[in-house]
C-alpha cells in the first residue's frame, strides 16, 4: 500500500517500512539515503511578471503577491537572500496559502504569483518559457 502525506509521520510508531522525505532529516537513528539534492528558487509566471512587474531587489517582494507553502515547518515562508555582506531573511505573505509543494507549483505556473519551488520540479517549466526565475543573482 503506498500513502503520501504532507506531514512528518513516525515511521517506527506508524510501522512504515520506507518514507521518501524533502527535507532536511533532524537528528535520527533512522537509516537514511540521499535520492537527489534539490534546492528552491523563487520564480513566476510571464503573465504574472507582465501585469505586475519583474522584482529586481528582495525588498521588492513586500509589494508582490508571494504564494505561501503552509506546512510543518514554517521557515519556508522566510526566503533567505544572500549578497555580498550578509544573509537576510524576508517574510513573504500574499492571498495564497496551500500545504502542498505540488499545489503551489500549480499555483505559480496558473500566474497567481510569486513563489518559492523546488527546482528540480520546476525544471521543465522554466526549460519551456512556462516560468521565469527572478531574484537568482
Amino acid at each position: 500500500m503506498t500513502i503520501f502525506f504532507n506531514d512528518v509521520v513516525d515511521v517506527v510508531g506508524e510501522n512504515i517500512d520506507v518514507a521518501i522525505r524533502i527535507s532536511e532529516l533532524a537528528y535520527s537513528s533512522l537509516i537514511t539515503r540521499r535520492l537527489v539534492s534539490d534546492c528552491r528558487i523563487i520564480c513566476a509566471a510571464p503573465a504574472y511578471l507582465a501585469r505586475y512587474g519583474t522584482p529586481k531587489t528582495p525588498d521588492d517582494l513586500a509589494t508582490h503577491n508571494c504564494l505561501a507553502l503552509n506546512a510543518y515547518k514554517t521557515t519556508l515562508n522566510q526566503w533567505r537572500f544572500r549578497d555580498l555582506v550578509e544573509l537576510r531573511e524576508i517574510s513573504v505573505g500574499g492571498n495564497f496559502t496551500v500545504n502542498s509543494g505540488i499545489a503551489l507549483y500549480e499555483a505559480v505556473l496558473a500566474g497567481l504569483g510569486i513563489a518559492r519551488v523546488s527546482a528540480f520540479l520546476a525544471e521543465q517549466a522554466l526549460q519551456s518559457g512556462q516560468l521565469i526565475r527572478i531574484l537568482s543573482e
